[in-house]
């Protein structure tokens, strides 16, 4: 691509315009390959502390991409947004060959370390005052990338930065969703020692026997944190990988929910630590993984996971939590509501997107979660009432919520 020769509004007409404005493409560009990568590795390793490490490096990098796009908004970009030099490409293709977590450690901080280097030479070469809103940008993102790769890379680790090398300078590619990504496994990595059952590690039959802090709570800790929240950074890191043809805003949602989930995990492990546990004592299954991969296609995996999944947890965990406030357990109820605020809004990414896919493509809202609903052998409905205010601020359609109270599940209010 031609960036000079391109359509450009009549405002952005000056070499030196153009050539900043493609450096943020490429950055973008760099940042949304190298997520690509860590969704690939984090769906692929066994290594769980990698795994979460990598869940942490994607949320904070799905907020820059935001923020740079947003910026080349008000840059009056009218043409693709996502560019790359063929060399730049070409030393991205290297990722390939990164098999072990060492590999890929050094492979991830290499990119974005010399992304971080040229955004700091860009500030110091750009208009000050012109470019003002893009210096204050890319020095806050700079910075950022250097503390995510503070609490990324191990300390025994060599990097030396990649060259970034600017679009502006040669012909440049836009990026197209087919560039090398590594192939998939059909079931997530998990440690060799790790045991695995199809059923889940549950005991407990109230809440005062979790309350006991013993055993049924780390089961109850231990089920929650790896097949749960690990499954569903898991499902979420595939969807970036599996739909590239979806729009940036997309992959933006589903790395913040990937971090979103990595907290809820770390959260599960660190309360496992206080109480004697670790992740692994008990065996681990792969329920939220394989109902997920029943869909056929992105529409009817968000149906079973975000909306499905995850919207009917939403009645389920509040009340929970607000049992676990009255019985004073306040460590614990506090973790809850950091999740439930997490949960709402991850059903609402589902709803978003499935109904964005419905306008795309003449489908129905309704037709879509119904049929991927019955895949599972499952009743659409929560087992308990429905609260129709938490879904309407998941943004369900009213057609549904309707729907849900209509057919045995009763509205009910939260105390």
């Amino acid at each position: 691509m031609d960036i000079e020769n391109a359509s450009q509004p009549a405002l952005a007409s000056t070499p030196i315009f153009l050539s900043r404005r493609a450096d943020l493409c490429g950055y973008t560009y760099a940042m949304l390959r190298t997520l690509e990568y860590a969704c690939a590795w984090t769906v692929l390793t066994d290594d769980v502390p990698f795994k979460l490490a990598l869940g942490n490096l994607i949320g904070g990098l799905g907020e820059l991409i935001e923020r740079v796009d947003t910026r080349l908004d008000a840059l009056l970009i009218d043409g693709p947004r996502l560019l790359a030099s063929p060399a730049y490409e070409a030393a991205l293709e290297s990722g390939m060959g990164s098999h072990s977590t060492e590999d890929r450690r050094v492979f991830l901080s290499a990119t974005l370390s010399g992304v971080a280097i040229h955004m700091h030479a860009f500030v110091g070469e750009t208009h000050k005052v012109g470019d003002a809103p893009t210096v204050r940008l890319l020095t806050e993102s700079a910075m950022r990338i250097e503390a995510l790769l503070g609490d990324f890379h191990s300390a025994s680790s060599t990097v030396i930065a990649r060259t970034f090398i600017s679009p502006a300078l040669a012909g440049a590619l836009a990026y197209t969703g087919l560039e090398s990504v590594p192939t998939l496994p059909d079931q997530p990595g998990r440690p060799a020692a790790w045991e695995f059952k199809d059923e889940s590690v549950f005991r407990h039959t109230t809440l005062q026997t979790l309350l006991e802090r013993g055993e049924h709570l780390e089961r109850w800790l231990h089920e929650v944190g790896i097949n749960i929240e690990i499954n569903a950074v898991e499902v979420c890191a595939r969807n970036v990988v599996d739909f590239r043809a979806m729009p940036l805003a997309f992959k933006v949602d589903m790395a913040r929910q990937i971090w979103d989930e990595t907290r809820h995990a770390a959260m599960m492990q660190e309360h496992l630590h206080t109480i004697g546990g670790e992740f692994g004592r008990y065996s681990y299954n792969d329920k939220v993984w394989r109902r997920y991969m029943l869909g056929v296609d992105l529409a009817e995996r968000l149906a079973i996971e975000q909306i499905f999944q995850e919207g009917n947890a939403l009645e389920a965990n509040i009340p929970f939590s607000q049992a676990l406030s009255r019985a004073g357990a306040m460590d614990l109820a506090e973790m809850l509501d950091y999740v439930n605020a997490d949960e709402m809004r991850h059903a609402a990414y589902g709803n978003k997107w499935l109904k964005y896919l419905c306008a795309e493509s003449g489908r129905d809202y309704m037709d879509v979660v119904r049929v991927a609903v019955a895949k599972l052998g499952m009743p659409l409905s929560p087992r308990g009432a429905v609260v129709p205010w938490l879904r309407q601020m998941a943004d369900f359609p009213e057609e549904f919520i309707t729907m849900m109270v209509g057919s045995g599940s009763k509205a009910t209010e939260i105390d």
